[in-house]
């Protein structure tokens, strides 16, 4: 019996990881075989920038100004898969519904490193229970998730005093804002601590010189599109705060306090647990140093949100293991695992009802739409901002236009409010500042909103129909 025990507890933890890892499996590629789509808002831009830098690697593209707020650590990495064949839907498909399984696993191996394998075996479950993860996913954030992979990296890198952590934050510094901004932070805080202890260590003293190089090396790269993709974000941190902040495509904390409290609760204690046996780590001021952009409501907020669920998962594994060592009866056992199946359905629901941006009707709309308009330079506009980035994708080479996003038209909204619901003589003013011929697409999406409250937008006589979803301007300049 001794040994058939000492088995079985061989065994188990093998098991658990192989469950979990089907768990994540199945949340995460249901998607890819329930819809046609990507569930995400981002995929027509991603296809666009992947599509562009593989086209001009080694060297960057020229990309409109928009574009040029998208790092571009990402899109160099994936330019050579591309080059040598690659569909580029690999990377807005099967491989995209990969990441997150992949840093769910890269965060489990390294707390199973850092702490007990039955922490990281917890990992993995935190990662199947959290919904910010998975909305993660859901918006494709494709720059955030390998950023957060190479911040795990250098994280364990740093820990371990290995010569790699400069290169594994070169890459997340290069391939994301947000979380490089964050990275940044937490190693500068970490370093400022590491040194009140230690102010003689020669090694440590390396490490900063070494890191804060690389931190000049990435801005190197932005260097081509700086005001777009480092002078504005960073100024709009402090110009943009409370009420006048964009909140980010990215449900409010509030939601998720209602619908993760349990594993949020949990990541809490956990993090509170961790103190006892060290203080200052890399993984405890990166959740910190999260909060004051959530709580302040800085720009783009909720989606630091994303880091923050994302480095309590860990101190929320060291939470469950240490109730389950603490919960010796049965019963009490039992409560912690009804409330981890609670959890459990919650997210699996909430997940379920996730469904792509557009519809149907709406994406063939535009695959017609790119067939029709394939030939020829004309500016096209597509007339929902849902619709543009989809549009954008499918036609990479033409300028693409749409309301609120892009450099193209840049009507305000009070103009956008005239184009169509104005008389003939204010669109008639508003496309002489268009090019003549300039293409407007008009998907389901735009006519089941709008329709017939812009019947007179139909039938300006500046608007000529091209095709069943295409409207070309007879005015222009």
């Amino acid at each position: 019996m001794p040994l058939h025990s000492s088995n079985m507890r061989k065994v188990m933890p093998v098991i658990a990881w192989y469950v979990l890892l089907a768990l994540l499996t199945i949340k995460f590629f249901t998607p890819f075989f329930r819809f046609p789509i990507p569930l995400g808002y981002d995929p027509g831009i991603y296809r666009f920038l992947f599509l562009k830098y593989a086209e001009s690697f080694p060297l960057l593209p020229d990309l409109p100004r928009w574009a040029g707020e998208h790092p571009p650590g990402l899109f160099l990495l994936a330019a050579p898969l591309l080059r040598i064949g690659a569909p580029v839907e690999w990377l807005l498909g099967w491989m995209w519904n990969f990441v997150p399984i992949v840093l769910a696993l890269a965060l489990a191996a390294e707390f199973s490193r850092r702490e007990e394998r039955a922490v990281g075996i917890f990992v993995l479950l935190a990662a199947a229970l959290s919904l910010p993860f998975y909305d993660g996913f859901v918006g494709m954030y494709w720059k955030t998730y390998a950023a957060l992979l190479f911040t795990i990296f250098t994280f364990g890198a740093l820990e371990r005093r290995s010569k790699l952590a400069p290169l594994f934050a070169f890459l997340a510094l290069i391939i994301h804002h947000q979380t490089g901004l964050l990275l940044g932070l937490t190693i500068g805080s970490w370093w400022l601590i590491s040194l009140r202890s230690r102010p003689y260590d020669r090694r440590l003293w390396m490490t900063g010189g070494f890191l804060a190089v690389i931190a000049l090396l990435s801005l190197l790269l932005y260097l081509p599109h700086w005001t777009a993709a480092v002078r504005d974000p960073f100024t709009s941190i402090y110009k943009l705060r409370g009420d006048l902040a964009p909140g980010g495509s990215f449900p409010d904390p509030v939601f998720y306090l209602r619908t993760t409290g349990i594993l949020l609760s949990l990541g809490v204690w956990g993090f509170l647990l961790s103190l006892r046996k060290e203080k200052g780590s890399l993984w405890q001021l990166a959740v910190l140093w999260t909060l004051p952009f959530i709580i302040f409501r800085l720009v783009f907020y909720r989606r630091f949100f994303l880091q923050c669920d994302f480095f309590l998962l860990p101190f929320a594994a060291i939470a469950m293991q240490d109730l389950w060592r603490r919960l010796r009866l049965p019963a009490l056992r039992a409560a912690l695992v009804v409330l981890l199946i609670a959890q459990g359905a919650i997210s699996f629901r909430v997940a379920w009802e996730r469904v792509p941006v557009i519809n149907m009707d709406t994406y063939w709309a535009i695959q017609s739409s790119a067939l029709e308009v394939s030939t020829g330079s004309a500016p096209v506009i597509a007339l929902d901002n849902a619709g543009a980035p989809w549009l954008l994708g499918w036609l990479p080479e033409r300028t693409i236009g749409g309301p609120g996003i892009f450099d193209l038209p840049g009507w305000t909204k009070d103009q956008w409010g005239q184009f169509l619901y104005g008389t003939h003589e204010e669109r008639r003013l508003l496309l002489f500042g268009l090019p003549q011929g300039t293409l407007f697409v008009l998907t389901p999406l735009f006519t089941d909103h709008y329709g017939e409250y812009v019947k007179g937008f139909y039938g300006d006589p500046c608007l000529q129909k091209r095709g069943e979803w295409v409207m070309e301007s007879m005015c222009g300049n």
